[in-house]
């Protein structure tokens, strides 16, 4: 089916990623909703996409290379476990300012190389800082587990408003950064 003139795939996405950013869930972004706020048919979503998952897909995909900019950002000219802090920061601070769209960058890639390669796009600072840490692989991808899971279960109790002690959450920010980094540091000794 072609697609209408001055619709492209990447408007379609990005459209998909503004209605995310304005607060609307995963599951409310669909391909009706999607195609209203476009002013197009639902069917002529098709011609730039693969249906629901293909947008999900997508969105996923232009989530994490958007994530990759700023991981990338933040551990320039920084080594070692000053990196490691600098990147889990970098993703805390994406994930609490973007964190619907941030949800749904945490998408498997399914056999999905387009999806993988903005995985790998994202988690490769990571994996070359952790690598000069001395770390084998196998270690490796438990740290990357275990900042990612952390990050993940910090922003979803952050978003649906489940810390709520009498503390700043930007310090409880800060005290699970410094947390991460200093139990990888013991873990290197």
């Amino acid at each position: 089916m072609a697609a209408r003139a001055g619709i492209s795939r990447d408007d379609v996405i990005a459209t998909a990623i503004a209605m995310l950013d304005e607060g609307q869930t995963l599951d409310a972004v669909t391909l009706g909703a999607l195609a209203r706020r476009l002013g197009i048919r639902p069917q002529s979503l098709y011609a730039h996409v693969d249906g629901s998952a293909g947008l999900e897909r997508a969105v996923a995909a232009a989530g994490l290379y958007e994530l990759a900019e700023v991981v990338i950002g933040a551990s320039i000219g920084v080594d070692g476990i000053d990196a490691v802090a600098a990147i889990v920061q970098a993703h805390l601070s994406f994930a609490q300012n973007r964190p619907t769209l941030y949800e749904a960058a945490l998408h498997p890639a399914e056999n999905d190389p387009e999806l993988q390669a903005a995985i790998d796009a994202v988690g490769r600072p990571l994996e070359i800082v952790l690598a000069s840490c001395g770390l084998d692989e196998t270690a490796r991808i438990h740290w990357t587990r275990l900042f990612v899971s952390s990050v993940y279960g910090f922003v979803v109790l952050h978003r649906t408003a489940r810390l709520t002690l009498p503390v700043a959450v930007d310090d409880t920010a800060k005290q699970l950064v410094a947390m991460l980094t200093s139990q990888l540091q013991l873990s290197l000794r």
